[in-house]
């Protein structure tokens, strides 16, 4: 395996790569969701028992019987993460030595639109929509496909936008929904040896490496 790259394109993933926090989880507990409903919730949609989209609509009829969906409450505790250290300045060194750099999550919507705009990243993509009413209370959650299905379809989307091969393309990422992201590009980075793209990842990186991503992606 190469021990660097020159890649044309960084896609990061969010929830565990770029911040300590997990989106979905932190919400599900503000809006009164259990550690073992939202458990079984998974379980159901790996075993095939209910698609993603009525996991969503689940979520969504939990969220309001039990709480106060509302827009204000959601982003008041969604941007409320954590960066892991030097996270963010490896990224703003990667676009100051001319790369293009790209966030691509299975997160929610307002998540990842808020953290572009932090990082001055303008290509970016998450497969949840929370949608509101005209009273800023969350009226449904949308999602398109399976995360890693659609993770592999906005790269591919992406390489046709900017007239470039997937191999051209280098991943962060730590999660299951990474892998097939990870084995379509032409150089992984896994977020700690451990995650679930380890096996198939080019290299490695720990919680307090971040800065070697400078090393790994040269000019």
């Amino acid at each position: 395996m190469a021990d660097t790259f020159t890649p044309k394109l960084i896609i990061f993933d969010v929830n565990k790569t770029l911040i300590r926090d997990n989106s979905w989880q932190e919400l599900n507990k503000s809006m009164g969701v259990t550690d073992e409903e939202d458990e079984v919730l998974m379980r159901w949609g790996r075993e095939g028992i209910i698609t993603d989209q009525q996991g969503q609509e689940i979520l969504c009829a939990l969220y309001n019987e039990r709480s106060e969906p509302t827009r204000e409450a959601i982003e008041s505790l969604i941007y409320n993460y954590t960066y892991f250290e030097g996270a963010r300045e490896t990224v703003t060194e990667l676009q100051n030595r001319g790369f293009e750099v790209a966030l691509l999550s299975g997160s929610m919507d307002l998540l990842v639109r808020h953290m572009a705009e932090e990082l001055g990243i303008t290509r970016y993509a998450s497969n949840n929509s929370l949608n509101f009413n005209e009273h800023g209370v969350l009226k449904y959650i949308t999602t398109r496909m399976n995360d890693a299905e659609f993770k592999v379809a906005k790269l591919a989307e992406w390489c046709s936008e900017m007239n470039i091969r997937s191999q051209d393309v280098a991943i962060v990422g730590d999660g299951a929904s990474d892998r097939l992201l990870a084995t379509a590009a032409g150089f992984a980075v896994a977020f700690n040896d451990e995650s679930a793209i380890a096996s198939v990842a080019d290299a490695a990186l720990s919680d307090a490496e971040y800065g070697k991503l400078l090393e790994y992606f040269v000019k």
